[in-house]
């Protein structure tokens, strides 16, 4: 674009992302794919938890997340079974 002189210099700029990076998980296929990645997690009531998707089943997910600094720093998990789940989405860290 620049050496096609379309626009001129500094008049244009160019946005990359991936589409539906914001968007709640949906299949079984997209909770695997994502195994390994931090999530949020909306239950039915409204309550939220974030953690690391640690596995995925036909019926559960599986998160993990650290609780405390330091010496006091435990690791906690929860089992969900997604009839428990309103919403599934991925966390992007910079």
């Amino acid at each position: 674009m620049e050496e096609a002189a379309w626009f001129p210099e500094g008049d244009f700029s160019l946005e990359v992302s991936s589409p539906g990076i914001d968007e709640p998980l949906l299949l079984n296929r997209q909770y695997v794919k994502n195994i390994g990645r931090k999530v949020e997690v909306t239950f039915l009531d409204e309550s939220i938890k974030e953690g690391i998707l640690k596995t995925v089943t036909e019926k559960d997910i599986l998160i993990e997340w650290t609780e405390g600094k330091g010496k006091k720093a435990a690791v906690q998990e929860l089992l969900i079974p997604f009839e428990q789940i309103k919403t599934t989405i991925v966390q992007i860290q910079f």
